[in-house]
């Protein structure tokens, strides 16, 4: 792995072919100059070049460091391979690696052993993690539910992971997981016609509760005073955003909560 700084002299000779007199690509050059930052190349068969930019919190380092991914296989745009496929795809060929992938500013890495979920983490406040290593399976869920719903953005899969040392490891059914996130996907859909977007600040309309609240309801209504978006919620109640912005949806439906 290998520092790129865009516009550097370095650049010149990292993409250079060997015993090579000409100019490294000026389109290559510009592309990388308009994303700034340090890249990083990552190792590829030969005859590919792959970089990821370093975004100074990802997870990659420490995932390389504690798990030693040790290759690039796969990469592409979210838009154009969506989630769920690309994770069906890894599923069914009973991959072994780390399937990295950046969206909305938010950074998760899935944690693949033999085409199930072993483990995840998260840049995002609402899935983020206390220790990267240690979590629920909620938690895990969450993020991996996070993921399925990104409509943009990129991805990497890196191959192989040393499984002993990884200091916790789930074995979960990426099928089933898939299965349950693909109707979540549709219920996020009813609840975006009232809450668009995680940053939306619900507040409570002091209308008195009844009996038939669940109690994710009441963890949500104590909180929404206003000043917190639904992914700070979902961090404070630690219900995850797809059960927040569930309960909210239900709230602000019932008149106990307002945008």
């Amino acid at each position: 792995m290998t520092d790129l700084n865009p516009g550097g002299a370095f650049l010149e000779q990292a993409l250079r072919p060997r015993h090579s007199l000409r100019p490294v690509d000026d389109d290559l050059k510009a592309g990388i100059d308009q994303s700034p930052g340090a890249w990083k190349l990552l190792e590829t068969p030969a005859g590919l070049l792959m970089a990821l930019r370093d975004g100074g919190s990802s997870l990659f380092p420490q995932l390389k460091t504690v798990l030693g991914p040790d290759r690039a296989l796969l990469a592409g745009d979210l838009a154009e391979m969506q989630p769920s496929d690309l994770l069906n795809f890894l599923h069914q060929g009973r991959r072994s690696g780390v399937l990295l992938a950046r969206s909305d500013g938010v950074e998760r890495a899935i944690v693949l052993v033999e085409g199930n979920v072993a483990w995840a983490c998260s840049t995002s406040p609402a899935e983020k993690l206390k220790d990267m290593w240690r979590g629920s399976r909620q938690q895990i869920t969450e993020i991996f539910l996070g993921l399925l719903v990104a409509q943009s953005g990129v991805f990497v899969f890196l191959r192989g992971v040393n499984r002993s040392a990884m200091p916790d490891r789930l074995s979960l059914d990426t099928q089933a997981m898939l299965l349950d996130g693909l109707r979540r996907l549709d219920e996020m859909v009813l609840y975006r016609a009232r809450i668009p977007h995680p940053g939306v600040k619900p507040r409570s309309t002091g209308k008195a509760m009844d009996g038939q609240m669940t109690p994710q309801g009441k963890r949500v209504l104590a909180l929404a005073d206003g000043s917190r978006t639904v992914g700070e919620l979902a961090l404070a109640t630690s219900l995850g955003e797809f059960e927040t912005t569930k309960a909210a949806y239900a709230l602000i439906e019932r008149g106990y909560l307002a945008l």
